[in-house]
């Protein structure tokens, strides 16, 4: 009989992993995954590999004026619907 229950404690005290424990594990990973590339992207700009990264000249923002102003009625007077 006493060796049933210290059979029990002994299962009682190793420990399960939880939705939390997992999800902590998770979150270091990510961490760890993200870091790495850091580095390596850190790595290659310093050894030249990786050019700059310039925004292309574009019409959006006067394009997004222009479609603001008309649908205002400020540019052209008529009759707009916008849709979604």
């Amino acid at each position: 009989m006493r060796s049933t229950r210290t059979t029990k404690r002994q299962d009682d005290d190793i420990h399960v992993r939880g939705a939390v424990d997992i999800v902590k594990g998770l979150e270091k990973k990510r961490q760890r995954r993200k870091e790495k590339f850091y580095q390596k992207y850190c790595n290659k700009a310093r050894r030249g590999q990786i050019p700059e990264r310039k925004t292309q000249p574009g019409r959006g923002a006067e394009r997004m004026k222009e479609i603001g102003l008309l649908m205002a009625g400020k540019k052209d007077p008529g009759n707009y619907v916008l849709s979604i």
